[in-house]
């Protein structure tokens, strides 16, 4: 049961991530192909960005059909129609705009109130304004459509299955690394007790009773005495020196 209710949740949150991936692959998409546009006819001198209050310039994007911010950030929350463009305005937002560009041009004043919707083309550096720039930008657009294209193919249980796969080799992946680190650690403190090893030189060898005499200042009969004391245990067994405590 608890697997059950964990496939339907992961289920469900499976189809909001590609919902999600879709709409952020059509925005792209749409930001390129209106850059596209947009650089396309200032190079054939089809729009004119020189000698313009920016109120008409933004009036004039706009009938033009170019997609503002808003309507390509709507995407990304499942508003905006398929791809985006053409879809109405409503009356209160088209009111507004009228209303704001009509002031900006009786005053003389430039207003902004759609500095932010067309600043993703406006904003372009100059040197984007080429026909190099455009066919780049047709290519990471044709390139977006591809991908928007296969994600659109993919059901949600094979997304599930690649990530499953994705992630088995990953574990594999980490696994062998954590053996490679202990394997590692381990040459390595082997390698410290050989130098230490190196260092130390070879074993002392035992000394004579006479010469151990000499430098302990015991006399010899008292340290062979000692020795031959240690070479029997003390006690044979636990059993002994049970009884005898």
């Amino acid at each position: 049961d608890i697997l059950k209710d964990f496939c339907r949740v992961r289920f469900d949150v499976y189809e909001k991530r590609k919902a999600y991936l879709v709409a952020k692959l059509t925005r792209e998409k749409e930001i390129l192909s209106n850059k596209a546009r947009f650089i396309l006819m200032v190079v054939k001198g089809e729009l004119e960005l020189r000698q313009k209050k920016k109120a008409a310039l933004l009036k004039e994007l706009k009938q033009l059909g170019f997609t503002p911010m808003s309507k390509l950030n709507d995407l990304m929350k499942g508003k905006g129609g398929k791809h985006g463009t053409s879809v109405p305005e409503d009356a209160e937002s088209a009111a507004r705009d009228n209303e704001a560009t009509a002031e900006g041009e009786a005053t003389g004043v430039e207003k902004d109130p759609e500095k932010t919707e067309y600043d993703y083309l406006l904003g372009m550096n100059l040197w984007s304004l080429t026909h190099e720039k455009v066919e780049e930008i047709k290519k990471l657009r044709d390139q977006k459509q591809k991908e928007l294209d296969e994600l659109m193919r993919t059901t949600i249980e094979s997304m599930w299955d690649r990530e499953l796969a994705a992630l088995s080799i990953a574990l594999d992946e980490m696994d062998a690394q954590d053996e490679a680190d202990e394997r590692a650690a381990a040459n390595a403190t082997e390698g410290r007790k050989r130098k230490r090893g190196a260092k130390g030189g070879s074993a002392p060898t035992s000394m004579s009773v006479t010469a151990a005499a000499r430098r302990s200042g015991r006399t010899a009969t008292v340290i062979a005495a000692d020795e031959k004391l240690f070479e029997k245990p003390l006690i044979k067994s636990s059993r002994q020196f049970l009884e005898n405590m």
